[in-house]
């Protein structure tokens, strides 16, 4: 079932946008999906017009709008849907992301740059009408390429101001997001829970991390005992970041992107081509966790083990720095909100379960569009590879891929050889 917007739709969109009456004069749906996909959780167009603003205006200008739908595919739909992930998405702008800009002081008004992440100015029930960043000069990256540390920085301070943001908002009004919203409470992709939509999907994810270590280039000629320790050990260390992706008792949560790698980033460049500015988009795994969830998230998803392993410390640093001055800003003192020793702490911690994720995640991010693309075409197809079995698929994608092979064995050694041989 395709999304269609419509001319109210489009009306209300606009107005809401620009805060006035608009008079469209003409409007058209554009996809933005000829030269491949943006994301399997969604189906994404973009509603372009002329239009004066306001109504009164003399002469009329281009405008544009950027859409996200629920998924043409029925099975992937049917995930998107079941799994919470569109709902999770309209919650967070429905209810925080007007308020985390005002609370830092984000700009307002009409053409204004987005803050942090792009406003949304229409929820309907299959689709979300956005601010479109490419007039402001964002544009995305190659997402199987590891990021440039100017780039990560960017988004390391981005993902702070967000952070800052939910964190001031609790402060104001003494009261956890989570205890004020408890709607947000549920997780949408990773959860441990058997009954959840996605327990196949995890399941089929750590069947394939269990099938290939016989084929990974360093284990490959061990003997079968060893093999079969290392192939035993990994579903309950795997199980690990499934039981610690959400809230955490005893320290301070905050509403986090969630899903955070460079599919989700758009950058601005300056005329010298250097990126001075990040958005950040798609909140369909927003959850309610500590900070350095999105940290290490972004840090496995973006780089490779040489980079995590120079950079850590730095990252670490420049992302409580950013919460803290966003809390200033807004009158807070950081220490007493988020104390450095319990970030830091917790961010230690949750390194590991950033790796482990990426065992789980990375025959996803860093599959190709030759491979991915045609899956969504066909919704049975789709439903195997996700829900069923994609082992064979994978480990054909390892021996062939060289992009993907070297970042998995970067992956999958370091939780080998530091959480089960060394153990």
């Amino acid at each position: 079932m395709a999304v269609t917007v419509t001319q109210d739709d489009v009306q209300a969109a606009f107005n809401a946008k620009f805060g006035c009456e608009v008079a469209i004069e003409s409007w058209k749906q554009v996809s933005v999906m000829e030269d491949g996909r943006l994301g399997f959780l969604g189906d994404h167009f973009k509603v372009k017009a002329r239009a004066r603003v306001p109504a009164s205006a003399a002469e009329a200008r281009d405008v544009s709008l950027f859409v996200k739908g629920l998924p043409e595919n029925d099975k992937a739909r049917a995930t998107v849907v079941n799994t919470g992930a569109f709902k999770k998405e309209a919650l967070f702008y429905q209810l925080f992301a007007k308020d985390m800009t005002a609370a830092l002081g984000g700009a307002a008004g009409p053409d204004c740059q987005p803050f942090v992440f792009p406003q949304c100015h229409l929820v309907k029930d299959d689709c979300l009408l956005l601010d479109d960043l490419g007039p402001f000069g964002f544009a995305g990256m190659e997402a199987r390429e590891p990021l440039p540390l100017e780039h990560i920085r960017l988004v390391v301070k981005a993902l702070g101001e967000l952070h800052a943001a939910s964190l001031v908002l609790e402060e104001r009004r003494g009261r956890t997001l989570l205890a004020q919203f408890p709607e947000i409470g549920y997780e949408t992709f990773f959860t441990d829970d058997p009954k959840h939509t996605n327990a196949t999907w995890h399941r089929a994810s750590i069947n394939v991390c269990v099938a290939i270590v016989p084929h990974l280039d360093k284990y490959r000629d061990l003997d079968k005992d060893t093999l079969a320790r290392i192939q035993a050990a990994l579903p309950p260390l795997l199980h690990e970041v499934l039981q610690s992706l959400g809230t955490w008792e005893g320290v301070r949560n905050v509403m986090c992107h969630g899903d955070s790698w460079t599919n989700n980033f758009m950058f601005r460049k300056d005329a010298s081509g250097r990126p001075v500015e990040v958005a950040l988009v798609d909140y369909q795994l927003a959850r309610y966790a500590p900070p350095p969830n999105d940290l290490a998230i972004m840090l496995f998803f973006c780089s490779d083990r040489a980079f995590q392993e120079k950079h850590w410390a730095e990252l670490k640093r420049l992302h409580w720095d950013s919460i803290a001055a966003g809390l200033r800003r807004a009158g807070c003192e950081p220490e007493k909100v988020l104390p450095w020793s319990q970030f830091e702490s917790v961010a230690d911690k949750m390194y590991k379960y950033g790796l482990l994720l990426m065992a789980l995640e990375q025959p996803f991010s860093l599959a190709p569009s030759s491979l991915m693309d045609p899956l969504l075409e066909d919704p049975d197809k789709f439903y195997h590879h996700c829900h069923v079995d994609r082992t064979e698929t994978i480990i054909n994608m390892y021996k062939t891929d060289e992009l993907f092979r070297s970042r998995y064995n970067q992956t999958m050694e370091r939780i080998i050889d530091t959480y089960i041989l060394a153990a």
